[in-house]
């Protein structure tokens, strides 16, 4: 995903409590970039979020990793980025089956910045832009 740049997203989730497996995978999304000046929905990122709730509705967590273009004082930048989505509705057990594992996938996908989801307000591109910006200047 980093380097080849084949699809803009993954999501995951683990199976029988002890293997993460692909779920689905976004297309390539060469031509959206975040701009903080003008926001704007980024399809790719609409998607994968929607996923995501319908697995909370179901009672899942999930990881996802995505390929965030931005922009950031006139320049496009992007960043690979681990998020970890255990909405109001997972269950505890997936809620601590995903807590305890993150970090080794987070290591393993080789991204950027990991975001620690739990609420709708997690996911708006708007705090995922503070975020990122945030983890730039630390």
């Amino acid at each position: 995903m980093k380097m080849k740049k084949l699809h803009s997203y993954f999501v995951y989730h683990i199976e029988d409590n002890k293997v993460v497996k692909v779920l689905s995978k976004g297309s390539p999304d060469e031509d959206s970039c975040y701009n903080p000046e003008e926001p704007t929905e980024l399809p790719r990122y609409e998607e994968m979020v929607k996923e995501l709730r319908d697995a909370n509705n179901d009672g899942h967590a999930r990881y996802s990793a995505f390929d965030f273009k931005f922009l950031i004082n006139g320049s496009q930048r992007r960043k690979l980025l681990f998020i970890s989505w255990a909405g109001d509705k997972a269950c505890v057990k997936d809620k601590m089956i995903y807590a305890a594992s993150k970090a080794g996938l987070k290591d393993a996908l080789g991204a950027d910045i990991a975001i620690q989801a739990s609420d709708e307000d997690d996911l708006s591109l708007s705090e995922i832009y503070e975020k990122v910006i945030k983890s730039l200047r630390t």
